[in-house]
């Protein structure tokens, strides 16, 4: 087999790849938390203080590390995830 070195990958190649794909996990959370907040104080009137995160989300840890960016304190609920 006849490869040249830019065809070989590395380890580094591979964290490269699933950093992009991190990174579009957390944007995906920073979004979806961002639109909670929104739609609470377009019905409420007032923002949100709980971010209720489901115990069976998905991106469940990411949720969790966020909601402080954003002043909320979370609790896992069986619920979907919400926010109050």
């Amino acid at each position: 087999m006849n490869m040249t070195y830019s065809e070989v990958l590395t380890v580094g190649d591979l964290f490269v790849e699933n950093d992009d794909w991190v990174n579009n996990e957390e944007a995906l959370v920073f979004q979806k938390i961002e639109d909670l907040i929104r739609e609470y104080k377009k019905d409420n009137g007032k923002r949100p203080t709980v971010l209720y995160i489901s115990e069976d989300e998905e991106l469940q840890s990411y949720y969790m590390w966020f909601s402080s960016t954003y002043g909320l304190k979370y609790e896992k609920t069986t619920g979907v995830t919400h926010v109050g």
